[in-house]
């Protein structure tokens, strides 16, 4: 088991649902979390930049893979004389490479930073989608954005595109199994049907929409909000409030809103691939990591986790990347021949003859320039065949374009950038094989990036069958189970763990209960999983950041400025206009502003959700330098629509190669619009996104929250304080209209590295909401092979992992529930949980157990008819019970026929509490060698909850004719188990063997033991 200690405020995550009193805070409990942090599922970030440089973000045996733009991509290309209109004669775009942007670092380390990171262990592809510069005026560096505010109906046109892009790669996500974790956003009049990919979000559906909460679990006053009757779905809440997370250079900064939020959830998803909730309270869904088990289900969702031999499949695949494009990613290239063309504004390219191979072609002429022709960047449908592509560009331009093709088994649709005239380009739109067409020009909003598309997007799905092939009711119904139970390790909490991840780690407890439990976490910590961190930049120097070639893999993935920018940017911008001195950043050294924390939170290897998930940063954007008077000003450019086809483009191939290497493989993505939704819909992969910091623009104006709803896979985080109170800055679901906030999640003064090591960078916004949410999901993710009993309506994380969220989040903040003015009513703030305490909402039939010395027992139980329920002792835990639903006796299978080795499992729960009535519940069952191996019931067994000075028996007739016809069971002053049959008297290091597979505390306490050959073959019925 790998021990860390955990320094940001994860603890809200690994809170089960409980009652809330005055004198209660949500963020009492320490921080618990499962170790295997996110491994085997890779998480995509989406965003300004990355510092990648940071420990948070490197590789660390994980894969951590980069994605960056050229400036010709991220900035339109009438970009510069635009800028001289405006008098910023030193405004300069910085290279992509070096542009590193804040944004997309934090959001990469809260959802997957190694040391700061939800999901750890994941994997991260992190994908630069802005170009950043500084406009010499003394101010601030900025990323050119994504796109204008007018997005919100003012350009229609762009606004289509970029709900094109989105509704195609959320399909893809859909098909492939992938989770999309969005942040709700941090503007209440921002609802998330106005947002992408939000808006997309349903229940039900791939997209899981995260709205920010603060340390009392009320929602932040920023935080965006669902519209009640409109589009998206807010699918639970997270931590978004003051979240500490390493930034750039690896300095500490506290981030809120909804972005770290759905990088929480984001990585919660990957760290439990086959258990992870959210509770459901009527105060609304909160996130919760299931370290202290699943007290909030009447049926066991998690019975056991098998242990990984090894690491999981990383983010290796063979996707080709664009020779305008630059990447550190392993993924081995197609090959191909190319040769750049001389022409200033054409990157021409020569298709290869191999339809099989990813191609870009070239050739020596150069296309006349006219007055009314613009580059245009256009982009086939899915399913569109190579012949038809090359004919089509043979008759448009002669091909004489820049041309992206890949193997169709991978990604199944080209991309094309030409300059055409509007009447031209309007022929083409009406093409029927045409997804969209679009002009890459500069507008003057470009210039300020906001921080908009900075949700975190978990995805994972264990199949790559679409929706409509997976019986998720029959396997929900019939539950997982697995044939054998396998150790389970808690890690160590912390009486320093910051405040969101005790909040995920509260189980629910009794009203007034003053005894809260200790911040837990599984040390599952995503193991296996890889988070695709989509951001602005990534610092990959800073610790959470770093890689481990023993442990998980951090790789990242960036474009080359030529796609960042728009071709004429410099003529815009830079020579013989107010900013002379201006420049594009290098992607492969710009951090961003905004990546390194949301990576670090996610899967950071210090204050990470699944510190052990692999990583793959991918800048989408990146920035430049503005320079004026000799003095510095870098500002992210905003993410262009044909940068973010050509991040999801790699993403859809790097993801499509993984899965049909690995059909198992988990991943996590950061970023999404319409149809990508769809695509992640079809394939079962959540997309968590953060709601948005502006309370003006609900979910249904924004991309990609207004396609969240409460059936899709997109999760729209809104954001919380440090009470679980709604963030006001949050942007809120409007009733009625697209979008839908599904969960929220910490989001005021997240603290999170932003250089140089250092933690003291506080953040607030819905992004780190976000980010904490898709650290739960490769949380989830990582509980690989856990046991999960039948619990009817929640189905297993591989089968929809939004739901099973949403079924372990509640509310944190005390009822009645705030909200700012103009925000609608809010009915919860549900945070989710990672059930590291037990499921102690679920009394019944609990989904995991909680073992008394506070961590969480997760075993297998062998046999199908098994079922869990729970009793509930004077005392401040849950204690679960087995009892089987088989009344029959032993079949003659099932009972011991010859000598040989017999095993009896002992699980004991009792109360932590010293004043407590000592009362312990028994779970013992007997079994033979055959009976384990056929996963069968044992041939006896019994539940019993008695005084704890007493013993037990349990009757076994089996075992031979009376007095020899039961085992007599003891736990004496040492805390030793002893036991006693027929004639024989022993504890269990005296006689008994500890079975090597079967599960002892951390205390070193046997709680399985064999009897001992010598005693079974005393019996002659033996």
């Amino acid at each position: 088991m790998r021990i860390r200690i955990l320094l940001i405020g994860k603890k809200k995550l690994s809170a089960p649902p409980r009652e809330v009193t005055d004198s209660d805070s949500s963020n009492d409990p320490l921080y618990v979390a499962d170790d295997s942090g996110g491994r085997d599922t890779t998480i995509y970030v989406i965003d300004d930049g990355f510092d990648d440089d940071i420990p948070d973000l490197k590789a660390d045996g994980r894969l951590v893979d980069k994605f960056i733009f050229s400036n010709n991509d991220a900035f339109p290309p009438n970009w510069l004389s635009e800028i001289k209109k405006n008098k910023f004669t030193n405004t300069r775009m910085y290279s992509p490479q070096i542009a590193i942007g804040q944004h997309g670092t934090l959001m990469a380390t809260i959802a997957a930073g190694r040391t700061h990171g939800i999901a750890p262990n994941a994997n991260l592809f992190l994908a630069k989608y802005k170009g950043p510069f500084n406009n010499g005026m003394g101010g601030r560096d900025t990323s050119f954005p994504l796109q204008p505010r007018a997005l919100r109906l003012i350009d229609q046109e762009r606004g289509a595109v970029m709900e094109a892009i989105f509704d195609d790669f959320l399909w893809f996500c859909e098909d492939k199994g992938v989770i999309i974790v969005a942040a709700a956003g941090n503007d209440p009049d921002s609802p998330l049907h106005e947002k992408l990919p939000q808006k997309f979000g349903t229940k039900s559906n791939n997209i899981i929409t995260v709205g920010s909460v603060d340390e009392k679990g009320m929602i932040l006053k920023d935080c965006s909000p669902h519209v009640a009757g409109r589009q998206g779905s807010m699918s639970f809440f997270a931590p978004g409030a003051n979240i500490q997370v390493p930034g750039n250079e690896n300095k500490m900064v506290k981030a809120s809103g909804s972005s770290p939020a759905a990088a929480i959830v984001d990585t919660k998803t990957s760290t439990s691939r086959s258990t992870g909730w959210l509770h459901r309270s009527p105060r609304g869904p909160a996130v919760y990591n299931p370290a202290r088990g699943d007290p909030a289900h009447d049926n066991l969702c998690i019975a056991g986790r098998k242990r990984s031999e090894g690491q999981g499949s990383g983010t290796e695949g063979s996707c080709d990347v664009p020779s305008n494009s630059t990447s550190s990613s392993t993924l081995p290239t197609s090959t191909h021949n190319t040769t750049q063309s001389e022409s200033k504004n054409i990157s021409v390219t020569a298709t290869s003859s191999s339809a099989e191979t990813s191609t870009k072609s070239t050739s020596s002429s150069t296309p006349t320039a006219t007055a009314d022709k613009l580059t245009y960047f256009i982009q086939t449908k899915r399913g569109t065949s190579l012949d038809t592509f090359e004919k089509f560009i043979k008759d448009l331009d002669g091909g004489e374009g820049q041309v992206w093709t890949y193997d169709m088994k991978l990604v199944d649709y080209q991309n094309y950038k030409i300059k055409l005239n509007s009447t031209k380009a309007e022929d083409v739109k009406k093409l029927d094989f045409v997804l969209f067409i679009f002009p890459c020009v500069f507008h003057d909003s470009d210039m300020e990036s906001k921080d908009e598309f900075h949700a975190p997007l978990p995805s994972g799905h264990s199949s790559w069958s679409s929706a409509s092939d997976r019986n998720l009711t029959q396997r929900s119904q019939q539950g997982v189970h697995s044939p054998k139970a396998y150790p389970r390790g808690m890690i160590p909490a912390s009486e320093h763990d910051q405040y969101w991840k005790t909040m995920i780690a509260q189980e629910p407890l009794p009203v007034k209960d003053p005894a809260l439990p200790r911040n837990l976490a599984d040390d599952s910590g995503g193991e296996g999983v890889t988070i695709y961190v989509l951001d602005d930049g990534f610092d990959r120097e800073v610790v959470d950041l770093k890689g481990d070639d023993n442990d998980r893999k951090v790789d990242h993935f960036e474009l080359t400025n030529s796609d960042y920018f728009p071709p004429d940017w410099f003529q815009l911008v830079g020579k013989d206009t107010i900013h002379p001195d201006a420049e594009q950043l290098d992607p492969a050294t710009a951090t961003g502003f905004h990546g390194t924390k949301m990576a670090a939170i996610a899967g950071g290897d210090v204050i990470g959700v699944a510190p052990k998930a692999d990583l793959y940063l991918m800048k989408i954007k990146n920035q430049s330098d503005l320079k004026r008077q000799g003095e510095s000003k870098v500002r992210n450019y905003a993410l262009r629509p044909e940068a973010l086809a050509l991040i999801f483009r790699e993403l859809t191939c790097h993801v499509s190669d993984r899965v049909q290497k690995d059909p198992e493989s988990k991943s996590v993505i950061n970023m999404s619009w319409e149809n990508f939704v769809g695509w992640c819909d079809e394939k079962g992969i959540p997309i968590v996104a953060a709601a948005g910091d502006d309370p003006d623009e609900p979910l249904h104006e924004k991309v990609p929250q207004q396609f969240g709803t409460t059936t899709n896979m997109l999760i729209t985080v809104g954001g919380v304080d440090r009470k679980g109170e709604l963030w006001p800055g949050t942007s809120p679901a409007e009733s009625g209209k697209p979008g839908s906030m599904m969960v929220y999640a910490p989001a005021v003064d997240v603290v999170a590295t932003v250089g140089g090591n250092s933690f003291d960078d506080h953040n607030t916004g819905t992004s780190q909401a976000a980010a904490i949410v898709s650290g739960l999901v490769a949380y989830y993710y990582g509980f690989k092979d856990a046991a999960l009993m039948s619990h009817p309506g929640v189905p297993s994380p591989q089968d929809n992992v939004k739901q099973f969220m949403v079924a372990h989040a509640y509310t944190r903040a005390e009822q009645p529930l705030k909200h700012p003015d103009g925000w609608p009513t809010v009915t919860n703030l549900d945070v989710p949980y990672n059930l590291a305490n037990g499921d102690t909402a679920h009394e019944n039939n609990p989904c995991v157990f909680r073992r008394d010395n506070g961590t969480v027992s997760a075993w297998t139980l062998p046999g199908n008819t098994a079922m869990m329920t729970s009793t509930s002792p004077q005392s401040t835990s849950r204690s679960a019970t087995l009892t089987s639903s088989s009344k029959s006796s032993p079949s003659e299978t099932g009972s011991p026929s010859q000598p040989g080795y017999c095993k009896i499992t002992v699980i004991r729960n009792g109360s932590m509490d010293p004043d407590a009535p000592r009362k312990t519940t028994w779970n013992i069952g007997i079994y033979t060698i055959q009976i384990l191996k056929d996963n069968k019931d044992p041939f006896c067994h019994m539940n019993k909850t008695e005084d704890d000075s007493k013993a037990v028996d349990i009757k076994c007739p089996q075992l031979g004719n009376a007095p020899n016809d039961y085992v007599s069971v003891k736990k004496d002053k040492n805390d030793n188990l002893r036991f006693k049959w027929a004639s024989k008297a022993f504890i269990s290091d005296e006689s008994c063997m500890t079975g090597r597979d079967w599960h002892t505390s951390d205390s070193d306490k046997v709680r399985r033991t064999f009897i001992d050959r010598r005693i079974v073959r005393a019996n002659d019925n033996m």
